[in-house]
């Protein structure tokens, strides 16, 4: 096989056997479903779920007699979000305090008022879902069109230029679950669904 001038013939095959490979990885290797969402601020996400939580009501059966604590339910892979946790841990949350218990998917979100799924959990989705809502629990998330896919709020990543997070909302199935959110909130989500 005739080479280039200046590369001999078996460097050049290796090149082509090189090129052909990467070729080769690059049809073999799946493309990414979606783009990833970034990362959302840990302390503005934990804000967001604090002040969502604020402003729900919940049936009373749902919240059990005075004095008991509101939970926060962390399920799947939430290390990142470890030190935001603390700041709104033991925090009072109309007149209770706020406790928060970390979970698998295959937990039960029993007692959990508001149940934060990771993106780790996206594949469990259809499971965890009706299981909370079941349960009237105020699910929130920051995995991309949750409150499309059902879901009550969705979180999304900062557009704005003042790096403000926003949120989408599922009200008919914010109703579904029993529970009823503050308008206030309706009027600050960038979407609402099933009004």
């Amino acid at each position: 096989m005739p080479g280039r001038p200046g590369l001999p013939a078996g460097r050049l095959g290796l090149a082509v056997g090189r090129l052909g490979l990467a070729a080769l990885l690059a049809l073999l290797l799946p493309a990414p479903a979606q783009p990833v969402q970034p990362a959302a601020d840990p302390a503005q996400t934990m804000a967001y779920i604090y002040n969502l939580g604020k402003f729900t009501e919940w049936p009373p059966a749902a919240l059990g007699p005075p004095g008991r604590p509101i939970t926060l339910c962390m399920m799947g892979d939430t290390d990142y979000l470890t030190l935001a946790l603390a700041a709104i841990e033991n925090r009072p949350m109309q007149g209770r305090e706020l406790r928060v218990r970390h979970m698998s998917y295959l937990g039960e979100p029993l007692g959990c008022q508001i149940l934060f799924v990771a993106r780790s959990e996206e594949r469990h989705l259809a499971e965890i879902l009706p299981a909370a809502h079941a349960g009237a629990a105020l699910t929130v998330s920051d995995i991309a069109d949750f409150a499309d896919v059902g879901g009550i709020v969705g979180l999304l990543p900062a557009a704005a230029p003042d790096g403000k997070m926003e949120f989408e909302i599922n009200a008919g199935v914010a109703r579904q679950a029993g529970l009823r959110l503050s308008s206030q909130v309706l009027k600050l989500a960038r979407n609402v669904v099933g009004r």
